[in-house]
């Protein structure tokens, strides 16, 4: 079972209600790229009936998605998995700078932003190849 906030993104908060007038809710379940090798993982999220009647469940009761296990480079910050960290990689973390999509193969530290934390993991391991 995928962990809140460890294994994505956002956290989702325990009860979330549909507002008035509206017939449904969406919930953005966003994979978070860690270096566990965990295999797929799953998010169930229950339905329940409105305490006040103004809703009703369909014959669903839940609603499951699959949190697939990201491919992890061996080393951090060889963006383009070729085996060593360098220039090349340097030039996809500086083409996705600033970004703010969670999931960017050039957010190494996996906070959903490309920064210079990103740069920093990029420059010690600037030049290392894989085993």
């Amino acid at each position: 079972m995928a962990k809140n906030g460890i294994d994505y993104n956002p956290k989702l908060a325990k009860s979330v209600e549909t507002p008035a007038n509206q017939s449904s809710v969406t919930l953005d379940v966003l994979p978070l790229l860690d270096s566990l090798a965990e295999g797929e993982e799953t998010v169930t999220v229950a339905l329940m009936a409105d305490r006040r009647g103004n809703h009703a469940l369909g014959s669903s009761s839940s609603a499951t998605v699959t949190v697939f296990d990201g491919e992890v480079p061996s080393i951090p910050g060889d963006l383009n998995n070729d085996g060593t960290v360098n220039a090349l990689d340097f030039n996809i973390l500086s083409e996705n700078y600033g970004s703010t999509d969670c999931g960017n193969i050039a957010d190494i530290n996996g906070d959903c932003v490309v920064d210079i934390f990103d740069y920093n993991i990029l420059q010690e391991n600037y030049g290392q190849l894989r085993a």
